[in-house]
């Protein structure tokens, strides 16, 4: 339909590609498996994320997801398929405008009839696929939602490790919180933050919450994250250090450069993250924007 973008974002494993398309207008609640979708056009800007299949060479519809509070309207909807991600029968969606005041994670599907409470906090969902059957699985939230965080801005999933990021949460910690993070003080305003979930069995649990250990306005840490297997990078695109080299472990610049940009890199061990290095341009600027998108592919990071 007019203005659905789809392809706003897209994912690929294996043999599947999923694709968001974050203002398609359907009030639809539910997944439907198969090759059909709603032409309804009631919930402006609601979202919808689309599964297609490759058996040999032929791709098919296999799914079209929705999230079980999908809300929307002409002016703010929750753009369900801002961001997807991936990884083998395991799909991940987010509704970075989702206004839900919700701060715990429910698996399975949610029941709730509406999301209102804390505008533009956002969620993700995670679906599960069983055969060619998909069905919600998880219903993500961040453990410190605010206003305005906008946690879904980026996502991306590793087996059973998702990592998401809010570049606009605003607390002024500057260290890791392996488990549930804790509620923390807002005395930095958009400075950003990642929060990491994982699965077992069927379950997801919080495993940490990540923050730059020199946290800055509006640093916009989360703008970017990408995982892979126990290594997640995290870009914080207004970061304003001047360094030019690589800090390998837990230290990091102060200003000299605005909007340079920085990523960082965590490793796990066990359940437990912690800072492994600082990653800066050797030509870097003000306003070059370094680590707007990030991708890390075993012991690799582009």
């Amino acid at each position: 339909g007019a203005n659905d973008y789809f392809g706003f974002s897209v994912s690929i494993s294996e043999d599947t590609i999923l694709v968001g398309a974050v203002w398609e207008a359907s009030n639809q609640t539910t997944i439907t498996n198969g090759t059909t979708a709603s032409s309804d056009n009631t919930a402006a800007k609601s979202g919808a994320a689309y599964v297609f299949k490759r058996t040999g060479s032929t791709w098919a519809n296999e799914a079209y997801l929705k999230a079980p509070n999908a809300e929307g309207n002409a002016t703010n909807g929750d753009e369900f398929g801002y961001k997807v991600s991936i990884s083998s029968d395991t799909a991940i969606v987010s509704a970075w405008r989702e206004d839900s005041n919700q701060t715990t994670i429910t698996n399975g599907t949610i029941t709730q009839a509406s999301d209102i409470g804390a505008n533009d906090n956002g969620a993700v969902y995670v679906f599960k696929r069983t055969g060619s059957t998909w069905a919600n699985e998880a219903y993500l939230k961040a453990p410190n939602a605010e206003v305005d965080d906008f946690f879904g801005h980026i996502v991306s999933i590793s087996d059973d490790t998702i990592v998401v990021g809010a570049y606009q949460e605003d607390s002024n910690e500057t260290t890791i919180t392996n488990g549930l993070a804790p509620i923390g003080i807002n005395g930095a305003t958009d400075s950003g933050a990642a929060y990491v979930f994982k699965r077992t069995g069927s379950t997801w649990v919080n495993e940490a919450y990540l923050k730059a250990p020199n946290v800055g306005i509006p640093d916009q840490f989360g703008a970017s994250v990408s995982i892979s297997g126990d290594t997640i990078v995290v870009g914080s695109i207004q970061e304003s250090s001047s360094q030019t080299t690589i800090t390998n472990g837990t230290t990091a610049a102060g200003n000299g450069a605005n909007n340079a940009g920085a990523a960082y890199v965590y490793k796990r061990t066990g359940s437990t993250w912690s800072n492994e290095a600082y990653l800066k341009a050797p030509n870097a600027g003000a306003n070059d924007y370094f680590g707007f998108s990030v991708s890390i592919s075993e012991d690799t990071i582009l």
